[in-house]
């Protein structure tokens, strides 16, 4: 297998920010005659809070229709990957609600991005905790229902709020139908969902010690298939003699039943007062039975203390290997790779 780098040709450059201060895409569909994307908006400072838009531009990069919504008495914020068109040509998108208390937000939008319906969720452990995003992602399932995998607290790890996962299913109409909880003494971070087309669905999740030690750090890859019913057919860790990775950041279920992962390979770095980890970036296959296939690393370019990630993977079409993006830089904060893995 060949690994390259893209030599693309820009074909638009445009800049959105449908008269506010800042727009942040988060989520981009292609179609054969345009773009649907969404993302965050911020007017100014606070009392203002964020907001979201939904938006639609042709295949040169021209705006055709933008919605916008934004309020001073709450925040709405759809930070992560999540529009999706369902059989209808209907979407559906995940937020983050935040006013007394930050809620994970679902909204229905028809196909100009006018709101159909909306629901929020709270933390199931409330009034205890509060806490809750819509950060493991959503998929729409074949019977018209939907599985959200969510980041919230429900308990403390010593003086600090824990991160665990929670996932439900609901119907088309909001209704919850299952849902289950990932805990661990350590950090529990859910990162990404795939569905088999069958009702069943796969959730990545990134386990670590990392901000609870400062030194001796595990970093592990678990992922857990979840039935119809919400229960659990099988889980998977990354054995730990395999060393640190990050997160799954992005996952393409193949045919045959494996995985194709997104991700980070990581090294412990030593520091005077609290160490650190920095990852390179990752791709790699896991077979159904939980063996790794292949795995291929990408180096940073930069110095030591460089970090990467992948972020996304997608399948090429004519089904002659994988395109992946992600970054890299001193903080993350890098430039976008984008590679072929053949």
């Amino acid at each position: 297998m060949a690994s390259d780098f893209l030599e693309a040709q820009a074909t638009f450059n445009k800049r959105f920010h449908f008269d506010y201060l800042a727009a942040v895409g988060t989520s981009v569909l292609p179609f054969d005659d345009g773009y649907y994307f969404t993302g965050v908006l911020v007017d100014t400072v606070s009392p203002y809070e964020d907001g979201g838009f939904f938006a639609i531009m042709d295949l040169d990069g021209n705006p055709v229709a933008a919605k916008t919504w934004i309020s001073n008495e709450y925040g709405m914020g759809p930070w992560f990957n999540t529009l999706a068109q369902l059989k209808d040509s209907t979407f559906a998108l995940t937020a983050v609600h935040i006013d007394s208390t930050e809620k994970t937000f679902f909204l229905k939008l028809d196909k100009t991005g006018d709101t159909l319906f909306t629901k929020k969720f709270i933390n199931p452990s409330f009034p205890d905790f509060s806490f809750m995003q819509p950060r493991g992602g959503m998929t729409a399932l074949p019977d018209g229902g939907f599985v959200i995998s969510n980041w919230y607290t429900d308990h403390k790890t010593g003086d600090y709020p824990s991160s665990d996962i929670y996932i439900f299913k609901i119907s088309d109409s909001g209704d919850t139908l299952w849902e289950n909880f990932f805990h661990s003494p350590n950090t529990d971070r859910a990162s990404s969902l795939v569905a088999d087309g069958s009702g069943n669905v796969i959730l990545g999740w990134l386990n670590t010690n990392f901000n609870l030690v400062f030194e001796d750090f595990t970093s592990q890859i678990k992922l857990a298939k979840l039935d119809g019913q919400g229960e659990v057919v099988w889980e998977y860790t990354t054995p730990e003699f395999i060393g640190l990775r990050d997160a799954p950041n992005d996952m393409v279920l193949l045919d045959d039943g494996s995985l194709i992962i997104a991700s980070g390979v990581g090294t412990e770095i030593e520091r005077p007062t609290s160490n650190t980890i920095w990852y390179e970036k990752l791709l790699f296959r896991l077979s159904p039975a939980g063996a790794i296939m292949w795995e291929a690393v990408f180096p940073n370019p930069g110095p030591q203390n460089s970090q990467g990630k992948l972020t996304n993977v997608i399948e090429v079409s004519d089904g002659s290997g994988f395109v992946t993006a992600g970054m890299e830089g001193e903080d993350l904060g890098g430039y976008l790779t984008f590679e072929v893995r053949g």
